[in-house]
């Protein structure tokens, strides 16, 4: 599935088979929804970001790259793919990436919360455990007014376009 704006997505079974094989380390828990789209926002549940030690797909072999774990999530999302020319044999079931520049995803940059547009307004659609946000008592479902000094209280879809494409 490619319907991810992020990088890696996988799911908590997988998860637990890395973690028991040690190759995860530097692990954060978020609550709240971490998946929205043309039907709206997806079901609120834990989302763990983990780092992993090394992530093969076929001949690729990537090292250390933070990857996010939910249920039902497989994804390479679009912030991975813009790295790759992707070429898809449909009749061997096959994705091919060839590299167009290096690819590293290995730090978890954040606020500690992610936003969702919804009528004209941002909202807080996801808290991670202890982040900044967290002790700041911030809560799902939040609006989110003023963001370094910028006033978000009108809020377009063309805004919201412009944060998800950056």
């Amino acid at each position: 599935d490619t319907g991810s704006n992020g990088y890696f997505s996988s799911t908590p079974a997988i998860r637990k088979d890395l973690q028991g094989k040690g190759k995860l380390t530097n692990s954060v828990i978020g609550y709240g929804s971490n998946s929205s789209g043309l039907y709206g926002i997806g079901d609120g549940d834990s989302l763990y970001l983990s780092m992993v030690s090394e992530t093969k797909m076929g001949n690729l072999t990537i090292p250390e790259q933070v990857v996010s774990f939910t249920p039902g999530a497989r994804t390479l999302g679009t912030k991975f793919l813009k790295h790759y020319r992707v070429i898809i044999d449909w009749s061997v079931k096959e994705i091919i990436l060839i590299p167009t520049d290096e690819f590293v995803n290995n730090t978890n940059e954040s606020f500690g919360l992610s936003p969702f547009y919804n009528n004209d307004e941002l909202h807080v659609r996801m808290v991670m455990f202890g982040s900044e946000a967290d002790k700041q008592g911030i809560k799902l479902g939040d609006r989110i007014l003023e963001v370094n000094g910028n006033d978000m209280r009108i809020f377009t879809k063309d805004m919201w376009c412009d944060v998800i494409y950056n």
